[in-house]
């Protein structure tokens, strides 16, 4: 016999679903798989942030914190640059924690240019794409999946 995965969903409605997975396409989020009642058999994904679901769940919280949990954004100034890499000598990050993430020339030369991070050593990110324009000392940049299509211009990060 099945054991019936029993989750809380936003709405404090005990509901049964199908799977319950951490999303790495989704940083940050829960994917929860349940069968539809009204066009079986077919299915449909709910997505729940984190902090969110294990609050509601807490007897789920060993399913979806197996996972590799994603790395929290960062931002700061760049040291050092070539055309296809970024240093930030302030920086002790874990190897590779920021692959697949959007970074995003904030301000300074090369402001507004978005490049995918191919990986990652201790201070220094690689990304897919060479800068159009080289970024410097004055260029400040953001490490995030938030940023998708950035338009912003003359921004002002805070003092890092």
């Amino acid at each position: 016999m099945t054991q019936k995965l029993l989750v809380t969903d936003i709405n404090g409605s005990t509901r049964e679903c199908l799977h319950i997975t951490h999303d790495m396409n989704y940083p940050g989020y829960v994917r929860v798989e349940f069968a539809s009642h009204r066009d079986a058999p077919k299915t449909y994904v709910e997505w729940y942030p984190l902090d969110d679901f294990i609050a509601r769940n807490p007897q789920h919280a060993h399913i979806v914190n197996k996972g590799k949990q994603p790395a929290k954004d960062d931002l700061g100034i760049v040291s050092k640059a070539t055309l296809t890499s970024l240093s930030d000598k302030t920086k002790n990050w874990k190897s590779d924690m920021f692959k697949d993430f959007p970074l995003w020339i904030s301000r300074g030369t090369g402001e507004g240019q978005v490049r995918k991070i191919t990986g990652n050593t201790q201070n220094t990110v690689t990304i897919d794409v060479p800068f159009d324009i080289k970024p410097d000392k004055t260029s400040q940049y953001v490490i995030s999946h938030n940023v998708h299509d950035a338009q912003v211009m003359h921004n002002a990060l805070p003092k890092v």
